[in-house]
């Protein structure tokens, strides 16, 4: 029952609920960010795509103003894009991205995730840092879209199941967030193919998965298709390096 921060497992939520929000026609992923949202108004950013958010090849810069590469061209992987996607659910569904979240976990049998907003405050492992969570994880430099969700073992393991097994999104959907898009080189797993908010690996065994670091929890979510497995490690004490 213990609960975790899992932090970037956090993004495929997100990206499933971007989805779930173009099958009821409230958006779609090729439509440019700008229509919706004014921080892309500016000329630089007027041309980035809601695509381009999901698979990181937007260019936005994380830390700092500005692109680091013209929309479309590079993986650049961005946590602040995950945070705008998070803003854009909420713009085109009229509700909170905790509402909208605490649905989706409904939807996926998961009984003891949550938003660090709507968290009680029961069976949390916090980590070993000194800092305080899970308040801190709703904050900009995190939010909750790129990296705040809290979860279990047994709820991420509900939630591979419920996903792959098209229990969530449509079939349609569900190959587009699947489909590599785009690729990256991971700095301890080296060369992936990234579709939304999800990594896959390019040879057998067939795997979808992503890593997570917050400050103190590292996590890892695997899924492998062919034998309907998943590998869940969640952590609440890390060596920083």
């Amino acid at each position: 029952n213990s609960v975790f921060a899992i932090g970037s497992l956090s993004k495929q939520f997100t990206a499933v609920l971007v989805l779930l929000q173009e099958e009821q026609g409230k958006l779609k992923i090729n439509d440019k960010v700008s229509k919706y949202l004014v921080e892309f108004q500016p000329e630089e950013f007027e041309n980035i795509t809601i695509q381009q958010l999901l698979n990181h090849t937007s260019g936005l810069n994380d830390f700092g103003s500005g692109l680091l590469s013209k929309p479309g061209k590079e993986f650049n992987y961005s946590n602040k894009g995950f945070r705008y996607l998070g803003e854009l659910v909420e713009k085109v569904s009229g509700k909170s991205y905790d509402e909208n979240a605490k649905e989706l976990f409904a939807k996926a049998g998961m009984k003891n995730s949550s938003t660090p907003n709507l968290f009680q405050g029961k069976d949390f492992a916090g980590a070993y840092t000194g800092n305080s969570m899970p308040k801190r994880l709703a904050d900009k430099e995190i939010s909750v879209a790129a990296g705040g969700i809290l979860s279990t073992v047994p709820d991420l393991h509900r939630w591979n199941d419920a996903l792959y097994n098209g229990r969530i999104l449509k079939p349609e959907s569900l190959q587009k967030f699947m489909e590599k898009s785009s690729g990256r080189n991971h700095p301890i797993l080296g060369k992936m193919g990234y579709g939304f908010g999800i990594m896959m690996n390019p040879q057998k065994p067939v795997a979808y998965f992503h890593t997570g670091y917050v400050k103190g929890s590292p996590s890892l979510s695997i899924y492998y298709p062919e034998t309907k497995t998943s590998v869940i490690i969640l952590s609440n004490i890390a060596d920083e390096s």
